[in-house]
């Protein structure tokens, strides 16, 4: 005989566990999810990384292959990868911008530098002086430390109004007398230059700036704001940054008041007041006066150039060129760039007594150094004017000194630099 035993499962216990095995499935299924979430944001990642790395990596193209300025071109990696990178590159002074796109399916990230020319330790001169058929004559404290190259008449000592020269060595380092030409800017970056001195100003309205506020900023991302003037321009207490030309068809002054950040200013005449502070790139056709103890920070630049026909007129006139007042500093490059041919005999770049130049100064005329130059000296000729008399190709109590020189430092490119970068930008 068998025992049949009726068994009843209460529907509440039928009700937890049939919700035991939705909570189970939630669970699953958030795990799942998350695990998916974290898939899809790790690859997310991976390409943002990727697109930040492709942009780095079209700056390095830039440092290492000619682009054409004003134009883009773009670079498909590898054939079925969804990458490229979009390159452009314009001028920004004396330097180069460069505008780097990295893409990677639908991300996309952009990197701005400025690009500049450098050149390495071993390379590197103290002076460069061309060849004009006459030695390098040192007097009284001069110091040169570094390797110099020379005319065939090499250096020797000498004397101005009985001050004789002090050192015991001319020159600590090596003596190059090999007469090569002194680098040379690119035909493309001298045009530039003189677009900027003399061209016409830009037709696009959308690019001025019409009000001169008390600050005034933009970014590298978009093309440069203008802002100009046929009058007298003051930069008084304003702040002014990034990405901005201003341009007088008569005079700059910058106050020492005045915050001028990474832009260009453009003008017959630029006055820096004294104890005046800023990072900038002036270019002017008349000159330009460094005031006393101001400071103009790296990259800074100061460019002097005059108009081809005013050459004529202006050996009449007093012909003023760049000027650092006693102990003004500029960290970058002082460059003057002139025709040939010009008979001029004063010094057109002109270094007083305890100012100074971080960097680099570039001429193709006459520096008049009385001060110091931490970096390199290109010039066709030095002179000193003391007491109604010039005397050519002489060092009087100047320092020129490439020790412990910034390896990074980049400034003007020539047809004997390396392309590297200046600094960040975006």
């Amino acid at each position: 005989m068998m025992l049949v035993v009726n068994t009843k499962i209460k529907a509440g216990a039928l009700q937890f566990a049939i919700l035991i095995s939705v909570v189970i499935a939630v669970i699953l299924s958030a795990f799942i999810l998350i695990s998916y979430s974290h898939l899809q944001f790790a690859k997310q990642l991976e390409r943002s990384s990727n697109t930040i790395k492709l942009s780095h990596d079209g700056i390095g193209y830039a440092k290492q292959k000619p682009i054409a300025y004003g134009d883009s071109i773009s670079i498909n990696l590898e054939e079925g990868i969804q990458e490229e990178v979009i390159i452009f590159k314009t001028h920004w002074g004396i330097f180069d911008k460069v505008v780097s796109i990295g893409k990677s399916k639908n991300f996309k990230t952009q990197k701005i530098a400025l690009l500049g020319g450098q050149t390495s330790e071993e390379e590197r001169p103290t002076i460069f002086l061309e060849d004009t058929n006459s030695p390098l004559v040192v007097v009284g404290e001069t110091s040169i430390y570094g390797d110099v190259s020379l005319p065939r008449q090499g250096i020797k000592p000498g004397n101005i109004a009985g001050n004789y020269y002090q050192g015991k060595t001319l020159v600590n380092g090596k003596i190059n007398q090999n007469n090569a030409a002194k680098p040379q800017l690119s035909n493309k970056k001298k045009e530039y230059i003189k677009t900027l001195l003399f061209g016409n100003l830009p037709q696009e309205d959308s690019l001025f700036i019409r009000s001169f506020a008390s600050e005034i900023s933009s970014t590298f991302k978009t093309a440069p704001k203008w802002m100009y003037s046929p009058d007298v321009i003051e930069i008084d207490d304003q702040s002014i940054s990034q990405n901005i030309i201003v341009k007088s068809d008569t005079l700059i002054r910058v106050s020492a008041f005045a915050k001028a950040e990474n832009i260009i200013l453009i003008a017959p005449y630029i006055e820096i007041a004294d104890n005046a502070r800023g990072a900038f790139q002036a270019f002017a056709s008349k000159s330009i006066t460094v005031g006393k103890n101001a400071r103009l920070t790296y990259p800074s630049a100061l460019v002097f150039q005059e108009k081809e026909n005013q050459l004529q007129t202006s050996n009449r006139e007093l012909r003023r060129g760049i000027t650092l007042e006693e102990g003004s500093i500029v960290s970058g490059s002082v460059i003057h760039l002139e025709n040939p041919n010009d008979n001029y005999q004063k010094a057109l770049i002109t270094i007083k007594e305890n100012a100074m130049v971080q960097g680099e100064v570039y001429s193709d005329h006459i520096v008049q150094l009385e001060g110091v130059v931490k970096g390199s000296i290109y010039t066709r000729q030095f002179a000193i004017e003391t007491k109604g008399s010039i005397y050519k190709n002489h060092l009087f109590d100047a320092v020129i000194d490439t020790r412990d020189f910034p390896v990074a430092f980049c400034g003007i490119e020539t047809n004997q630099t390396q392309t590297n970068l200046v600094q960040w930008v975006y």
